[in-house]
């Protein structure tokens, strides 16, 4: 009978930690943060890609190639998101509902319409790495992130 009460407890307070772990990890999340570094992996198949359907030559790749990549640094480096305790998000472009989702360690995105998962990489103090995983024309991409906290 001990046996069993003391497995019951056990199998409680692990539902306990194991629910108050989730809460923990949405509670870092919520907060405004500050995109410091963006990557996408295998930028340069697409812009090679791109030129070629376009028939460029190889100056034009490579100014392309330079190009695509001070706008994503413009467009994306320095902006803003807020995890608001609500499950909303608000960007300067952009706001939606956002929710956590512990099993399979992702940040759920709904912003009018379009869904979209990012990857927690790392959530450590005021930093969080984030990677969102999409395909284009049977490519597969990552659009990685850095944010910090502020």
């Amino acid at each position: 009978m001990k046996k069993f009460v003391f497995s019951a407890l056990a199998v409680v307070f692990a539902m306990f930690l194991m629910t108050s772990c989730n809460k923990d990890v949405e509670k870092e999340i919520v907060g405004k943060w500050k995109i410091e570094k963006a990557d996408i992996s295998n930028l340069e198949e697409l812009v090679v890609e791109l030129a070629e359907s376009f028939g460029l030559g190889e100056a034009e790749i490579e100014e392309m190639k330079k190009e695509m990549q001070e706008d994503m640094s413009n467009e994306f480096i320095g902006s803003t998101i807020e995890f608001v305790e609500d499950h909303t998000f608000k960007s300067p472009d952009s706001e939606g509902k956002w929710t956590y989702n512990k099993e399979e360690n992702k940040i759920e995105i709904e912003e009018n319409g379009a869904k979209y998962d990012l990857i927690v990489d790392k959530l450590i103090g005021n930093t969080l790495d984030l990677t969102m995983v999409f395909s284009e024309n049977e490519m597969e991409f990552k659009f990685t992130m850095s944010l910090s906290r502020q």
